[in-house]
């Protein structure tokens, strides 16, 4: 595709012996209970999470609305940890940050703070998903800001604004990446990629500035090393998790500099994709750098990740839900009529949300895309916010602020 080029290789190579390459994704140990959704894309930021305690035909279509509430404009997904349930909302100036029971929606507290709307084409208000994890909560803020709270109280434990301490400015949309948790440290991408100790929030490392960033980046485990895949403006950008230090960049121009959806990593290849005609590329990571093993204008993911299940991609080319064979790039199904959507994964069940609110389930199969259940979660219109799905509870939420939380739970 035209625009795209390797730019940099590997700084100092990956290590001794890479050869034999084994990369896996890290699980976030201590985020959360396995079945919980503490974070954007859930428990192993993979958008798949187990099925136990799930129903996939969600009482046949008509599971129970446990609890409903509006929490204002926005796009930012719900975590759920430790039996509460985070999310955010813009109404008239300003965000909150609320604390809900996960089971009957009481809410345990809020934080309300002055920020713009950034609504250019859409609803505007919050776009990134809490981070909960080790009796913290973590919010970034469209302005740039990334804010530090205690979970079960919701007492204000450290800031940082990135336009004083970086001189960065958020992009014409605002800041959408959420953070993530790395050991010790908790990750955000502003352009710079920026380390800091969960608990104090003092800087450990800072990127060089990679440009305007809306996705979230992902850490994973390369033969032993940890890594952070980001996707920034200027294309894939691998670092190395401890230090910050560039080992690998691959150029990747998308119209408006829009690159929202996360990598994915499988083996020592990453995949990464964009919308506005754009597609997408799977690339594979040596010692050499980043190289293109396929690319593809079949796989657009303007706003949401794909998932990836037993070697097939399922995600949103734009407006066509899409099944992809990852080695090849080969499209082997397309479904129409559910608008520029998003899906998760509960084992291999698909969970697809449409732009129109509604919520569908399906076996991920290769072969076709037929429908188990579906259900009207609510009734707005441009619903782009993934689910999320946590102790047989699933929560959707609409750009305007409806928030809904499903019993899809397996019943006695």
């Amino acid at each position: 595709m035209a625009g795209v080029d390797v730019i940099s290789g590997v700084a100092g190579g990956l290590g001794h012996g890479i050869s034999a390459f084994h990369v896996a994704q890290v699980a976030q140990a201590g985020v959360g209970q396995v079945s919980d959704w503490p974070m954007w894309r859930g428990p192993n930021q993979t958008g798949i999470t187990t099925a136990d305690g799930f129903d996939q035909t969600m009482n046949n279509g008509n599971p129970a609305v446990l609890w409903q509430t509006n929490i204002g404009n926005g796009y930012a997904g719900v975590s759920v940890a430790d039996g509460k349930a985070y999310a955010a909302g813009w109404v008239d100036g300003q965000d909150t940050l609320y604390c809900f029971d996960a089971q009957t929606g009481k809410k345990i507290w809020s934080k309300t703070y002055p920020c713009e709307r950034f609504n250019s084409m859409n609803a505007g208000g919050p776009g990134a998903t809490p981070l909960v994890h080790d009796g913290l909560v973590y919010h970034v803020a469209r302005d740039g800001r990334l804010m530090c709270f205690d979970a079960a109280t919701g007492q204000p434990k450290w800031q940082k604004v990135f336009s004083q301490e970086f001189g960065t400015k958020p992009p014409s949309w605002g800041v959408t990446g959420s953070a993530l948790i790395d050991h010790g440290h908790v990750l955000v991408d502003m352009g710079h990629v920026v380390a800091f100790d969960k608990k104090s929030g003092k800087q450990i490392w800072a990127s060089k500035d990679y440009g305007i960033a809306y996705s979230t980046p992902v850490v994973f485990t390369l033969h032993g090393r940890r890594m952070i895949a980001a996707f920034p403006v200027a294309g894939l950008v691998v670092l190395d998790a401890e230090t910050g230090k560039e080992l690998a960049v691959y150029g990747w121009k998308t119209q408006y500099g829009v690159n929202a959806a996360s990598p994915i990593i499988s083996g020592n290849q990453i995949f990464i994709s964009s919308g506005y005609g754009m597609g997408g590329t799977l690339l594979e990571l040596t010692n050499s750098g980043l190289s293109m093993v396929w690319e593809s204008r079949n796989m657009q993911n303007k706003m949401n990740s794909s998932v990836l299940i037993a070697g097939h991609l399922y995600g949103f080319n734009e407006s066509k839900l899409t099944c992809m064979d990852w080695e090849t790039g080969k499209v082997l199904w397309t479904q129409r009529g559910l608008g520029e959507g998003s899906l998760i994964a509960a084992d291999d069940t698909l969970i697809v949300q449409t732009d129109s609110g509604e919520i569908l389930t399906a076996k991920a199969s290769p072969e076709g895309f037929e429908v188990i259940a579906r259900v009207q979660a609510t009734d707005e219109r441009k619903v782009w916010t993934q689910p999320s799905l946590a102790q047989g509870r699933l929560y959707c939420r609409g750009s305007e602020g409806q928030l809904t939380c499903l019993d899809v739970s397996k019943g006695e």
